[in-house]
């Protein structure tokens, strides 16, 4: 394709009328291949050219065909690239690929991706497969075998990895089946129900050998529990105890050879880590269902990990004690020691939410510089109806209790609403200032609110309030109606300095600065890192890059949407934050990620420890 200073001086001829060219369109984000409909001459220099599909189109995206040559939209692209300094290089794809059966063919009439209707003189297009399918009554995607409504067949859900018993309920006029447990079911997934065998119930156990006991000794002073002592006319009932699981202690004999072999009702469960837990990620050694977070029963293959990180693949050995009715034991040789507590869900979460205790302690002076932090957090406002702050009383409340001053302006931020977020609003004009109106009532009764767990992180990390890194409220207030009931909850919080790392990943990827980019997810690596040391490696909850802002200028990192901090997820923020960046750079280029999370997690290896921050006022 002509660069700019050429695209200026085609001469005349260059370009005929007819002529079959390629031109890249924004639109379609790609390569199309159309034919020139009149070129506009002056002065013996080509001004302009007028496509099948575009007039005036700009003459820096139009090139040649050769002559017998075949360009589809990635041979285009492919070709284009090899022209560096031009602006193809410099567009933002992904480059759109078009069905090579929605419009004609040269042979057909056409002259390729969009078809020039001369007599018409529109755009032309032409059924897709599926379409003509339909219309012909033929089986789209016909499978081994066919089958009739009624039938019971075998379903193969990709979804939960696994076959499953289903009736057709009818069949598409393009050939898919519509079953009572999936709609549009492909024939490729649909098989014959095969009637199994029932198998035959097990035979009941064979009734318990009577076994003689060894003579009880007498209690010896000191035990906390004699031997086990059956009733007398009873004791050749009861079976001898089972034989011990290497590591118990037994000082007492083992069982007569003979009566070894009596199972014993013990589980060792064996579960392959997808990931490594943080320290307080709630999982409770008693809960090996899935080795999840306590209150979350999934199973491992809910996690979707690469290969090869995060722990995956290492083998944990699990002994689940509550599985071990094991009845009275003979005492051992430690056994006037205190026993220890055993463990519960209560030792791991509090009874106000599903959120694990801190970890670190306090002195009283503290806890009382905590409270007093605390009571500065809590403020109260009265609405009448809806909460709406620039409403003359409510913002009169705004005002004085967050000293505004009188050139202070609210504008509600559009495109926030939604979920448990009832509205945000921007306040400038001095302090800039973010309102975020939530919910003040649980989703569960054992799930905090947002403003519970922002005062529950407060107390147990009072340093959180000055960190410059984190969006932490500066007030929460409780909006009350007229009868002194909460409606609401107002979160106040300072604005983040610079702009979201999603629009900060865009602006630099089309400015083809992606080392810019790379030092960027590093230096957000190392932030993240310094978050998780600073706060007993509470969670963010939803580390994604919509809720991280970077200042380019300062290069620093701040995170805002904290409200879900330390309360358990099945995923960490690691985990998340790679799924999000895999997501949302397939769009700009396939393997762009791997470049940009390749920094993220250096600087998140490589963030020193126990770095402190410098406190703003």
């Amino acid at each position: 394709m002509p660069s700019e200073s050429q695209a200026r001086d085609i001469p005349e001829g260059y370009f005929q009328d007819g002529e079959a060219v390629v031109y890249h369109s924004r639109t379609h984000s790609g390569f199309l291949r159309t034919r020139i409909a009149k070129v506009h001459v002056v002065g013996g220099v080509v001004q302009a050219i007028d496509l099948a599909c575009k007039k005036s189109a700009d003459l820096t995206k139009i090139a040649k065909i050769q002559s017998g040559e075949v360009v589809d939209s990635a041979g285009a692209d492919n070709d284009s690239r090899k022209h560096r300094g031009n602006v193809l290089t410099e567009l933002p794809s992904p480059l759109h690929v078009e069905n090579a059966e929605r419009w004609p063919t040269e042979t057909r009439g056409g002259d390729g991706i969009l078809c020039y209707d001369s007599q018409a003189g529109k755009q032309q297009k032409l059924p897709t497969s599926t379409e003509i399918r339909r219309e012909n009554n033929e089986v789209a995607l016909p499978g081994s075998e066919r089958f009739n409504i009624g039938d019971k067949v075998f379903y193969y859900s990709k979804t939960h990895s696994q076959t499953v018993v289903a009736e057709v309920k009818g069949i598409t006029a393009d050939g898919l089946y519509d079953l009572d447990v999936k709609k549009r079911a492909l024939p490729e997934n649909v098989s014959r129900y095969v009637e199994e065998a029932i198998p035959a119930p097990p035979a009941p156990p064979p009734p318990p050998t009577p076994a003689t006991y060894l003579p009880l000794r007498p209690t010896i002073p000191g035990d906390q529990a004699p031997y086990f002592e059956p009733p007398m006319g009873d004791r050749e009932a009861y079976l001898p105890l089972p034989p011990t699981i290497p590591g118990d202690q037994a000082p007492y004999p083992l069982p007569p050879m003979g009566d070894r072999d009596v199972p014993r009702q013990a589980t060792r469960v064996v579960l392959p880590l997808q990931k490594v837990y943080m320290a307080n990620d709630g999982f409770a050694a008693t809960d090996c269902s899935g080795a999840t977070p306590l209150g979350f029963h999934m199973p491992p293959t809910a996690f979707s990990i690469p290969s090869g990180r995060y722990g995956e693949g290492q083998v944990v050995s699990c002994k689940v004690s509550a599985a071990v009715p094991m009845g009275p034991r003979p005492p051992t040789p430690d056994s006037n020691r205190t026993p220890a507590p055993a463990a519960s869900t209560a030792s791991f979460f509090p009874s106000g939410g599903m959120t694990p205790k801190a970890t670190t302690s306090q002195t009283p002076a503290q806890a009382a510089a905590a409270a007093e932090l605390v009571a500065s957090l809590r403020g109260e406002i009265r609405v009448n109806g809806s909460f709406e702050p620039r409403q003359p009383e409510i913002r009169a409340q705004l005002a004085q209790q967050l000293s505004l001053g009188g050139r202070a302006q609210i504008q509600e931020m559009s495109g926030f609403k939604g979920g448990l977020n009832l509205g945000i609003w921007l306040v400038s004009g001095g302090a800039e200032l973010v309102l975020k109106q939530v919910r003040c009532a649980r989703v569960a009764s054992n799930v905090l609110t947002e403003a519970e767990n922002f005062i529950r992180v407060v107390k147990e990390h009072p340093e959180i309030a000055q960190d410059p890194a984190v969006a932490f409220p500066v007030k929460i207030f409780s909006c009350v109606g007229a009868d002194r009931r909460p409606v609401s909850d107002l979160i106040v919080m300072k604005k983040s300095r610079g702009e979201r790392l999603c629009e900060y990943v865009a602006t630099k990827f089309y400015a083809n600065q992606v080392p810019q980019l790379c030092a960027a997810m590093e230096n957000v690596g190392r932030a993240l890192r310094r978050f998780h040391e600073r706060y007993g490696n509470q969670q963010h909850g939803d580390f994604q890059p919509s809720n991280i802002y970077y200042d380019e200028s300062t290069a620093s990192v701040s995170f805002i949407d904290v409200g879900g901090m330390g309360v358990p997820t099945t995923g960490n923020d690691l985990e998340h934050f790679h799924q999000c960046m895999r997501s949302m750079t397939t769009g700009y280029e396939p393997h762009l990620h791997v470049d940009l999370l390749n920094s993220f997690d250096k600087g998140y290896q490589s963030s020193p420890s126990h770095q402190g921050f410098e406190v703003v006022t």
